[in-house]
């Protein structure tokens, strides 16, 4: 079971995700791999909207493509909903691994 020494080497908005919305979900940090599965993955505003050079916006384009081909299933949220809305972000991962689990698509 993951500590939380190992999750203080994560940045806020990725120990936003994992108290608001992974562990009300599952209880525990089990089987997770935040360095890979949260990290890199939840959209700030600004990284988009302000900080990205075009050719920083589409590498992350074609990165996230990249998941896709290689079998990752990918979520995304943004920080105002993770901070502001929890339980929607919650409801989205039980019903993607209800679709993903249950056998269902979508």
């Amino acid at each position: 079971m993951r500590t939380e020494e190992d999750l203080a080497e994560h940045g806020y908005a990725e120990k936003l995700f994992l108290e608001k919305v992974w562990f009300p979900v599952f209880h525990h940090f089990d089987s997770l791999n935040p360095e890979y599965e949260v990290e890199d993955y939840i959209d700030g505003y600004k990284q988009h909207a302000s900080h990205a050079t075009r050719a920083q916006f589409a590498d992350s384009l074609m990165r996230q493509n990249h998941l896709v081909l290689d079998g990752w299933r990918i979520l995304r949220f943004s920080f105002d909903h993770i901070n502001d809305k929890p339980r929607m972000c919650q409801q989205v991962i039980q019903q993607f691994l209800g679709n993903y689990f249950g056998g269902t698509t979508a």
